[in-house]
């Protein structure tokens, strides 16, 4: 586990740094650590947001959705569909597909997103 913080935190410090080649290692590295340690699929999620967010701010909208995509998966999973731990992520990926210019989609989400309790 702190193998996977310690890779999330230093792909914090290269994104502030501009470092983007390191800080897309850093997270891979911290998802791969993640996902051999399962039992904690909050882990897998927090790096797959991460990940997302980085794609996003590239401009890779495509991998910035399968990653928040596969993090609400393992959300909804954990948690349940109508659990709202899931608005965040769902917000973000309706922000990429509003730039992604799928804007029907990303309706959908922001409005399942306003409906779960909580």
């Amino acid at each position: 586990m702190n193998d996977v913080k310690a890779h999330l935190e230093q792909a914090r410090a290269f994104q502030a740094q501009a470092d983007y080649r390191s800080a897309e290692r850093s997270l891979l590295l911290a998802l791969e650590a993640a996902t051999q340690l399962y039992s904690d699929p909050s882990l897998v999620v927090e790096a797959l947001q991460m990940l997302s967010g980085f794609y996003g701010q590239m401009g890779q909208r495509t991998e910035a959705l399968a990653q928040a995509a596969w993090a609400l998966e393992l959300l909804k999973a954990k948690l349940g569909a109508q659990h709202p731990a899931l608005r965040p992520v769902m917000l973000t990926m309706a922000t990429w597909l509003t730039e992604d210019g799928q804007t029907a989609e990303a309706q959908r989400l922001e409005t399942a997103a306003a409906h779960l309790k909580g």
